[in-house]
């Protein structure tokens, strides 16, 4: 007896072939111009730097550190308290 799923009732197989779940070829998206692709890896660049600040100034903040924020920290913790934590941008 060949089984996929789990157990006697294939727990956790889904329904559909593994045909449906692959994406169709003819479904991507058209292929980006080399300026929306550079424009793109901007932005995503900037985004993982302003992240990557973010949990610096938390990391500081956590582990209770006394010397204070330089104006580059005060100034991002105050971006962090008007807009918020910036959202990850998948590439």
């Amino acid at each position: 007896m060949r089984t996929k799923g789990i157990g006697p009732n294939n727990l956790g197989m889904s329904k559909s072939s593994p045909a449906n779940m692959m994406p169709s070829p003819a479904k991507k998206d058209p292929p980006l111009t080399p300026e929306e692709r550079a424009a793109k890896l901007a932005e995503v660049r900037e985004n993982s730097r302003a992240m990557k600040e973010e949990r610096a100034i938390l990391q500081k903040r956590k582990m209770g550190s006394k010397l204070g924020l330089t104006m580059e920290e005060a100034a991002v913790q105050s971006r962090m308290q008007e807009q918020g934590l910036t959202v990850d941008i998948k590439k």
